[in-house]
């Protein structure tokens, strides 16, 4: 395998796919039609190289990279996750900054689309709107399109148990983004997403927004830090006025209840 696959790529690339036999036997004739000096770089010329691939490694990697397994069937049978309703969704642009919001979900029927809308506000108190809609490729990768105030963005993200994790870009520019989580607003689920704006100034006050879900508790912050006043709260923000004492350092948890 590390010879005959991995001498050219990763080994990674290979082992992240899954194909049944006329697939794999197709990617070696591929190969050779793309590249077509294959079987005269090193570690080709000096072998029977395409006989050892057709032979030898296409048998074996339907052996050990199927298509379908009994693995992957019962995978499928208990993968579906629930993803309609609202999610709490909070995030960070370089050299924007940070947004937080609700993004509503729904539909999905059959074909796993869901359309989308969002209405946050950046912490500068700018509003912030999007639609679109999103597929969602084996029960848990997150593919999306959508407008964000006239601005083409998609959003790559892992679906886990009712978390969403990843990032929103520039459609044409995939290096410009930001970094998202996101939390589904249900029974059970509680969670401290982001605090915004994430810092505090030694010896000064500022308003801090709590992000999150199922926000229920007495509000807990760190030593040093005190608490002037609630301005608002709800299950998914909590908004205070704090101030950092003089002597204040370093990188702190903030609590919910039994949240952190």
């Amino acid at each position: 395998f590390t010879e005959m696959c991995a001498r050219c790529h990763s080994g990674a690339r290979v082992l992240l796919q899954r194909r049944p036999a006329s697939e794999w036997e197709h990617l070696v004739h591929f190969h050779l039609g793309q590249f077509v000096t294959a079987e005269y770089q090193a570690l080709g010329r000096d072998r029977d190289w395409f006989g050892i691939a057709v032979k030898e490694m296409v048998p074996e990697l339907a052996k050990t990279l199927p298509l379908q397994s009994e693995a992957w069937t019962q995978w499928q049978a208990s993968a579906a996750q629930p993803v309609n309703g609202n999610w709490t969704l909070s995030g960070h642009m370089s050299g924007r900054g940070g947004f937080s919001g609700v993004m509503k979900v729904s539909g999905g029927a059959g074909e796993n689309r869901h359309q989308l809308s969002f209405e946050g506000r950046w912490d500068d108190g700018k509003p912030m709107r999007a639609t679109g809609q999103a597929l969602i490729y084996t029960g848990y990768e997150w593919r999306a399109d959508l407008d964000v105030d006239g601005t083409p963005m998609r959003q790559v993200f892992a679906l886990d148990n009712g978390m969403l994790r990843g990032r929103m870009f520039l459609r044409e520019h995939d290096e410009v983004g930001a970094d998202v989580v996101a939390s589904l607003q249900r029974a059970g689920n509680s969670s401290i997403l982001a605090v915004h704006p994430p810092y505090l100034q030694a010896g000064h006050e500022g308003e801090l927004r709590i992000v999150g879900t199922g926000l229920d508790g007495e509000l807990t912050l760190p030593a040093g830090i005190e608490l002037l006043e609630t301005v608002k709260r709800s299950p998914t923000e909590v908004v205070v006025r704090a101030r950092a004492a003089q002597d204040a350092r370093g990188l702190h948890e903030v609590g919910v209840g039994n949240t952190r």
